[in-house]
C-alpha cells in the first residue's frame, strides 16, 4: 500500500491540534460561563444566555466537540428553561455541519483518500462523483460489503439517530462529527435530516425544560 505523503501527514496533525486546542478552549470558555451565571444580573444574565447559545450552535457544528456535556453544562448553570433554547441550538449546530458536509465536492474526498494512499477508496469515490444523485444510493447498496451494512444503509436515519444519542460518540467524531459525515455521504435528504435531528435530539433538553422546574 502506497505511504502518505509527508505533507498530508502534517496537514493531518495540524488540524487534529487546532481541533484539540479548540475543544480545551470551548470546555474551558463554557465552565467559565458557568460560573458567571451564578452572580450575574438578570441583564447581564440574558446577555450571557445569549452569547452562550450561539457559541454552542456553533461549536456543535465542529467535530469532536462533545456537545453533549456542554449542553447540559448550560441547562444546570441557567436552569431548566434553557432547555427549549439548547434543543434548538444543537438541532441548528447539527444542521450547520450536515450543510458543511454536503458543500465539500466528492472529487476532494476522492483526492484526500489519494494522499493517504487509499487507492480503492480514491476509484469508488471517483466513481461515486461521476452518478447522477438518484443514482449514488443505489450503487452504495449494491456495493456494501455484505449484508449487515446494507441493512444499516436501508435504515440509515435510524442509524444515525443512534449514533447521534450513543455515549461515547465522541470518538466517532462526536455530534458534529457525524452529521458532518452524513453530509459527506450523500445519502441523507436535507429534510429528512432535519426531521430525524429534531427527533433524535428531543428527549434530554425537552424532558430537562418540562420536568426540570419540579
Amino acid at each position: 500500500m502506497p505511504r502518505p505523503r509527508p505533507a498530508t501527514i502534517i496537514r493531518l496533525v495540524v488540524l487534529i491540534a487546532l481541533l484539540v486546542l479548540a475543544n480545551r478552549y470551548l470546555q474551558g470558555f463554557f465552565a467559565m460561563l458557568e460560573e458567571d451565571f451564578a452572580s450575574a444580573d438578570p441583564r447581564m444574565l440574558r446577555r450571557l444566555a445569549i452569547t452562550a447559545l450561539l457559541l454552542y450552535a456553533l461549536s456543535l457544528a465542529l467535530p469532536f466537540v462533545p456537545g453533549v456535556e456542554i449542553g447540559l453544562m448550560l441547562m444546570a448553570a441557567a436552569g431548566p428553561e434553557m432547555g427549549y433554547l439548547v434543543y434548538l441550538c444543537t438541532v441548528i449546530g447539527l444542521c450547520i455541519a450536515f450543510v458543511a458536509g454536503r458543500l465539500v465536492p466528492p472529487l476532494v474526498l476522492a483526492r484526500l483518500a489519494g494522499e493517504f494512499g487509499l487507492r480503492r477508496a480514491e476509484a469508488l469515490l471517483t466513481r461515486f462523483a461521476a452518478l447522477p444523485r438518484d443514482e449514488v444510493f443505489p450503487t452504495l447498496v449494491a456495493v456494501a460489503p455484505n449484508r449487515f451494512a446494507a441493512v444499516l444503509l436501508r435504515q440509515r436515519y435510524l442509524a444515525l439517530a443512534l449514533l447521534l444519542n450513543m455515549p461515547g460518540n465522541f470518538v466517532l467524531g462526536g455530534g458534529g462529527g457525524i452529521a458532518m459525515m452524513a453530509g459527506l455521504s450523500r445519502v441523507f435528504s436535507p429534510p429528512l435530516f432535519l426531521l430525524m435531528t429534531m427527533l433524535a435530539v428531543a428527549p434530554v433538553p425537552l424532558a430537562v425544560a418540562w420536568f426540570g422546574g419540579n
